[in-house]
């Protein structure tokens, strides 16, 4: 049964552009694990309410972007209002910072590694979680374009994340470098590898997206070297 149904993201902001995706968050009152279904535009996520009140309480971060900016467009007997109320914040972001940090000294020196638009996609993500999540550890969490680049002190930041899928990759990368040095964690505080192998460990090991972005840099590689014996031509 859907309890609530939730807009969240850009197009719920007021900030989407022509293109932005709408982004839906459906609470229900079975089950154990998320789903997601995408399709022209739109993306679905149905997440079980428990989940969703045991994320609240723990003061994830994805449940504050909800808190914060979600318009309700359902919500039986309030059970949206009921997350929402339930929501911690956490004294320490560390975790989330760790993961983001990491991803940008996987790809950003190493750009190749991934195809273009994903690249993009991981950076911005990486460097938008940094952010958000040093704002979230002062407790005024910002999420848009606009508020990110006014808490980084960094006003070119807001022509970045707006222009992100038609920036050059190289702009992405600097930026990336750029917050991760001054608001991420350093390779010395990771105790970054400096062997390939070695940091794709590191971050299988962090799981989430840091995990999704080595699968899809292997994936690539795989593509790439059938296409270096098909052709003859070397692909880095």
């Amino acid at each position: 049964m859907l309890l609530s149904l939730v807009l969240f993201g850009s197009r719920a902001r007021g900030d989407h552009r022509l293109s932005s995706d709408v982004d839906l968050l459906g609470v229900v009152d079975g089950g154990t694990i998320k789903d997601e279904i995408s399709s022209r535009g739109a993306s679905f996520y149905r997440y079980p309410i428990g989940s969703l009140q045991k994320k609240a309480e723990g003061g994830d971060l994805f449940l504050l972007h909800l808190t914060t900016e979600g318009r309700v467009l359902h919500d039986t007997a309030g059970i949206f209002l009921d997350v929402c109320q339930r929501f911690r914040f956490r004294d320490s972001y560390h975790a989330e910072i760790r993961e983001a940090s990491a991803i940008v000294w996987f790809l950003a020196y190493r750009p190749k590694l991934l195809e273009v638009r994903l690249l993009r996609k991981r950076l911005v993500w990486a460097f938008r979680t940094i952010l958000i999540a040093r704002s979230a550890e002062q407790s005024v969490p910002n999420f848009s374009s606009a508020a990110l680049a006014k808490f980084s002190s960094m006003p070119e930041l807001k022509l970045v994340i707006d222009k992100r899928f038609v920036l050059p990759s190289e702009a992405l990368c600097k930026v990336a470098k750029k917050i991760v040095s001054e608001f991420g964690l350093s390779r010395d505080e990771l105790v970054w590898p400096s062997d390939i192998e070695a940091q794709r460990d590191f971050l299988s090991k962090l799981g989430g997206v840091a995990k999704g972005t080595v699968e899809r840099s292997q994936r690539g590689r795989k593509d790439k070297e059938l296409l270096q014996y098909a052709t003859g031509h070397p692909y880095l």
